[in-house]
């Protein structure tokens, strides 16, 4: 699917859309380690 074809791509995470903010925030938040 999209979300193996984004990782094998080299995204560190794939987000579906429509973004859900709260959803955006804890994935950033994983993205920066904290």
């Amino acid at each position: 699917g999209a979300r193996h074809r984004a990782l094998t791509a080299g995204a560190d995470d794939f987000l579906a859309k429509p973004v859900n903010s709260g959803m955006l925030l804890k994935k950033v938040r994983n993205w920066l380690g904290e």
